[in-house]
């Protein structure tokens, strides 16, 4: 089951990748150059192989580099606001994190907002992003299946990774409610993947087996968890991976 559902997350991706694109792209080949990426996961930092394989197949596929650029730099915020808004809404219902009391997400929002010093930091460091992404965003504005379909492709990606991450700590004889396994999974894989590492190799682990060992897992079963995880949403797929890498270069799409 958390290989299923580890191989949805590819499906995810790529229909958001087709959503974003103002160019006809099909489905089947977009997934299959989100697979092609978990070969480059080995060398590059977490995000960063994924999006320059995204970019060079648009560019194949005729789209302009700015626009390219564009897009993927959308998915990415797209997958970001997804985590983000998850993490909000199982806050502000369970006002439970990882098995630990914490404040509404409603009210943590208010306060990032109400602190000018905070607010600016946030503002600095966003800009670049959301004035690169605007155009896209007004193209899809007018595009709302468009951009129904992207949302639901980025959702289908976080919710098959929170199920592939619950699965592989079923496998040992434990599970967890869903909205604190939810909460310890992206909170946990987002503090690890801020460490630049090829593939988040090490620090998403830690953070992983951090967030269940603070969720009230076993220490011993949650190493266990998170390196089945970890073999099934990343090392499983890079065989296919290289075959996908192969093909698609022949047929001139990378």
């Amino acid at each position: 089951a958390a290989l299923v559902f580890s191989l949805a997350t590819y499906v995810g991706a790529g229909m958001t990748l087709v959503a974003f694109t103002p160019n006809k792209l099909g489905l089947i080949r977009a997934t299959e150059v989100h697979f092609a990426s978990s070969v480059v996961a080995l060398v590059a930092p977490a995000g960063v192989g994924g999006a320059a394989m995204n970019l060079r197949f648009l560019n194949r596929k005729g789209v302009p580099t700015a626009v390219g650029v564009a897009t993927v730099a959308l998915v990415q915020v797209s997958q970001f606001v997804v985590t983000v808004v998850l993490l909000g809404i199982l806050a502000a219902t369970t006002g439970t994190s990882s098995g630990l009391s914490l404040p509404s997400g409603w009210v943590l929002v208010a306060v990032a907002l109400a602190v000018p010093q905070l607010r600016n930091w946030i503002w600095v460091h966003i800009e670049p992003t959301v004035k690169q992404v605007w155009p896209r965003l007004v193209w899809l504005a007018s595009n709302p299946t468009r951009m129904g379909v992207g949302v639901l492709g980025t959702v289908i990606l976080s919710l098959a990774y929170i199920l592939s991450f619950g699965a592989s700590l079923w496998a040992f004889g434990y599970s967890l409610p869903f909205a604190v396994l939810a909460i310890t999974y992206l909170a946990s894989n987002t503090v690890g993947s801020v460490v630049p590492s090829p593939g988040g190799l090490g620090p998403v682990e830690l953070a992983l087996t951090g967030g269940l060992v603070t969720a009230g897992v076993p220490s011993g079963v949650a190493v266990s968890a998170v390196l089945v995880y970890r073999l099934v949403t990343f090392w499983i797929p890079i065989p296919l991976g290289y075959l996908s890498l192969q093909r698609l270069q022949k047929r001139g799409d990378l």
